[in-house]
């Protein structure tokens, strides 16, 4: 396997857990650096080298990104000085997968990406609810933005059905009908969808409607039941079932952890 098809299934559909960042750490001084962690791990770098993981050999440049997974063998090789910045997080435990790249090529989106987890790293003990929605938010970021390379996103009827759920996200959505209008069967389709977003149509439009209704909750003050309507959950008992199951806690919960600031300092 060429390392830019390496992809590892990433828990996301609710706000991980972050246990530490830094927004600069240097590296590359003490010769080969081999660990084996129990949490997952976000790099940007800037410098050069290689990345080993059980064999795996992943290219380290300037403006790269790599996520590495728990209980696995890693050798980190530098040539130089190497500069990062890193988070430490556990993914939400029960959420559903998205695949995302072991190792990315991030280009022109290097610097806004490693400045929103710079920013998150400012917050992280007094804000850690915010922090966890930054890291998030750039994690979702490098689904997106490497979902081209995969085959079944050049697919005409699932880059329609996403334009369709996207505009019609607060509307009932009948996936039989949408199938229909898309002259595909919905077993196809649904196929179309755990290739590109390793979810079916059904968990992507619910993934969807849950991640609006979170940014309402954090961003806006909005009403809680006007929240659920404008992220098409219009029954309240639905809404706060939904948000229940996803995120482990009630909407109005979600808003109060988000604007209080959290005792329980990341652990050194």
């Amino acid at each position: 396997m060429r390392w830019t098809a390496a992809r590892w299934n990433l828990p996301l559909l609710a706000p991980p857990s972050i246990l530490q960042m830094s927004g600069h750490a240097l590296h590359g001084t003490t010769g080969v650096e081999r660990y084996r962690i129990r949490f997952w791990c976000l790099n940007l770098y800037e410098g050069t080298g290689q990345l080993a993981i059980a064999g795996q050999v992943f290219p380290i440049r300037p403006g790269y990104a790599s996520l590495t997974v728990p209980d696995r063998d890693m050798e980190y090789r530098y040539e130089g000085r190497a500069h990062l910045v890193w988070t430490h997080f556990h993914p939400a435990a029960g959420a559903g997968t998205v695949p995302i790249p072991v190792m990315q090529d991030l280009g022109r989106d290097f610097d806004r990406i490693r400045a929103e987890i710079v920013d998150a790293t400012g917050v992280l003990h007094a804000r850690p609810e915010r922090a966890a929605a930054k890291l998030w938010d750039v994690l979702w970021r490098l689904v997106e933005r490497s979902a081209p390379e995969h085959p079944a996103v050049s697919h005409a009827a699932l880059r329609s059905a996403l334009a369709q759920i996207d505009r019609r996200l607060t509307e009932a959505i009948s996936i039989a009908a949408l199938a229909e209008e898309l002259e595909i069967s919905q077993t196809h389709l649904n196929r179309l969808f755990r290739e590109a977003v390793g979810t079916t149509v059904s968990g992507y439009i619910r993934r969807r409607r849950v991640a609006r209704a979170h940014h309402l909750l954090i961003h806006s003050t909005l009403p809680i039941r006007v929240v659920g309507v404008q992220s098409g959950f219009p029954d309240p008992h639905h809404f706060n079932k939904a948000i229940r199951r996803e995120l482990g806690r009630s909407p109005k919960r979600v808003r109060e952890q988000a604007r209080t600031f959290d005792s329980s300092p990341c652990p050194d």
